[in-house]
């Protein structure tokens, strides 16, 4: 019976990772050189080495950018200039409904044209999104191969029953066992990356395999969910909002150098800009926490009053962003995010050795069943 399992496994095994390898192989590489996507960025787009500014001065110049080019707008965010990413990149939703998105020079708050390259974002969209198709079609098949990536592990430790043994034997220059060696140790030493990293990444998806459920609780706007998980509403934001005067941003900076000192600052949100009920918050660069709870603060922007932070710290958010952190790897310091990137080449490594050993074994197969039946001396040659 266990021989029976064991086969049916081996199989199973066999054919989806047959199937399926390739694009696993591919999204391991790319989702390794997404660990360093910032550093790519910053490498293909050389006048960034000559770009210096501070987040506070940042700040300030994409306000005064957005106060002049999108004053009536629903909403601002601002990805702040730091040193790798040494220019800011504001976002602003119309009163119509439509997006906007610039590039601004961090010093002088005009637009920039930058070189035409995604850089490392090529990689990390690539990851998760694959390449000429639509986004929603490449995030489906993304999600229903990491579905795959864990019942082919499942399924690897079930049908190498030897597997812990086989992981201290590495034999070199021996043809099929070496494959088989490569595949065993590879697959045992980041075990454990494999098994987080498909998991969380299902898991981030969830509602690209199960769109039905989210629907179902938000029937006007699915992505409202995407916001509650996160925040809670502000009840002052429901109601109509009047046209009012902000704060100058210099006086929310004042507030965040007191308590931060010169750290540098992450993003900017703004909240129905230049109402009666607009509100900002601030979040601090740094953040070492896998639920991504960097510091942060919330100012009602008219007033400028300190709120109450509005984080989501149920239990439910706090698990959505936790599997999100994991996966990302945020948190990680250099040291711990390079052995992470040699996690993933190892998966990489894991999943072409399989394919090389499923190869040799068929040509290995052909060509027994081809042997000629009166052996000489190029047949022993060949068939040695």
């Amino acid at each position: 019976m266990l021989k029976s399992i064991r086969q049916s496994t081996a199989t199973l095994h066999s054919w989806l990772g047959l199937i399926f390898g390739w694009l696993l192989f591919l999204i391991f590489v790319m989702g390794s050189l997404s660990l360093y996507k910032t550093e790519i960025n910053y490498w293909m787009q050389p006048q960034f080495a000559t770009m210096q500014t501070s987040s506070n001065e940042a700040a300030q110049s994409a306000f005064a950018y957005l106060q002049t080019h999108a004053p009536d707008a629903k909403s601002w965010f601002i990805h702040v200039a730091h040193d790798n990413a040494p220019v800011n990149r504001v976002f602003w939703q119309t009163a119509e409904g439509a997006f906007e998105n610039r590039i601004l020079n961090a010093s002088t708050g005009s637009e920039l044209q930058l070189l035409n390259t995604q850089g490392g974002d090529f990689f990390y969209r690539l990851h998760f999104q694959l390449y000429g198709m639509s986004y929603m079609t490449g995030q489906i098949i993304v999600t229903f191969t990491a579905f795959i990536l864990l019942i082919l592990l499942i399924s690897g430790v079930i049908t190498h029953k030897k597997l812990l043994i086989e992981f201290f034997t590495l034999r070199t220059n021996k043809g099929q066992l070496s494959y088989l060696d490569y595949h065993t140790v590879s697959a045992v030493t980041a075990m454990p990356f494999f098994f987080v990293t498909a998991f969380t990444g299902l898991a981030m998806f969830f509602y690209v395999l199960f769109p039905a459920n989210l629907k179902l609780s938000y029937p006007d706007n699915p992505f409202q969910y995407f916001e509650e998980i996160r925040t809670i509403p502000q009840q002052d934001l429901l109601s109509t909002p009047e046209k009012a005067e902000m704060r100058p941003i210099q006086y929310f900076l004042k507030h965040t150098t007191r308590q931060w000192g010169v750290a540098p600052l992450d993003t900017i949100t703004v909240k129905s800009p230049n109402t009666s009920s607009a509100h900002i918050t601030i979040n601090k660069k740094e953040d070492r926490t896998i639920t991504r709870n960097q510091d942060q603060f919330i100012f009602n922007a008219h007033t400028g009053e300190l709120l109450k932070n509005n984080r989501n710290t149920s239990a439910l958010a706090t698990l959505n962003n936790g599997i999100y952190g994991l996966h990302m790897a945020r948190y990680a310091q250099p040291s711990l995010r390079f052995i992470l990137f040699l996690s993933g080449i190892l998966g990489a490594t894991m999943i072409a050795s399989g394919l090389f050993l499923w190869s040799l074994k068929r040509q290995i197969k052909k060509a027994l069943l081809h042997k000629p039946i009166c052996k000489g001396f190029f047949s022993d040659i060949i068939f040695k």
